[in-house]
């Protein structure tokens, strides 16, 4: 497991933790709650009730949670998962390696693109949905508690702004 020290976008330094390696163990929790099928949902489907999401902390975001619905973030092929972001959290300018998909569940978030946190972000609302392409840095706040789903094709990663 790669543990490297850095400076966040914010000064800080922080413990960044090679997510794709770590995110691998939090899919194997996720897979077996996706799997359950009842007699009203035929082979292949799968529902997912929030009550049944196993949220966990995300590696090096402190009180940050994620939860992953489907795939596995260390492997190629398609992820969706949902990321627990508490209010008054300020995610660093970070890049991801794949395209992210991503929609506000509930909540809002503050979002600027480009490597300066202190730079012009707008606002997204509960329903928005925001398609972020492969190695555009960007940035975020979040004034109150906010839930994000995203989609998106792995190996996955968030590499911060250097």
């Amino acid at each position: 497991m790669a543990l490297r020290r850095v400076r966040d976008g914010f000064g800080r330094i922080q413990h960044t933790v090679l997510i794709a390696i770590i995110l691998s163990v939090i899919t194997v929790g996720a897979a077996s709650v996706a799997a359950t099928q009842t007699a009203t949902h035929p082979g292949g489907v799968i529902v997912v009730k929030p009550a049944q999401l196993k949220w966990q902390d995300y590696p090096g975001r402190p009180g940050v949670k994620l939860a992953v619905i489907e795939g596995d973030l260390a492997k190629a092929g398609p992820f969706l998962m949902r990321v627990k972001f508490p209010a008054g959290f300020k995610l660093a300018p970070h890049t991801h390696p794949s395209a992210e998909r991503t929609t506000i569940m509930s909540g809002g978030m503050l979002l600027g693109y480009g490597t300066n946190p202190a730079g012009p972000a707008e606002m997204m609302t509960p329903g928005t949905v925001i398609i972020t392409p492969a190695n555009t840095p960007h940035f975020a706040t979040t004034p109150t508690e906010t839930i994000v789903q995203t989609y998106g094709v792995g190996p996955w990663s968030s590499n911060p702004v250097k």
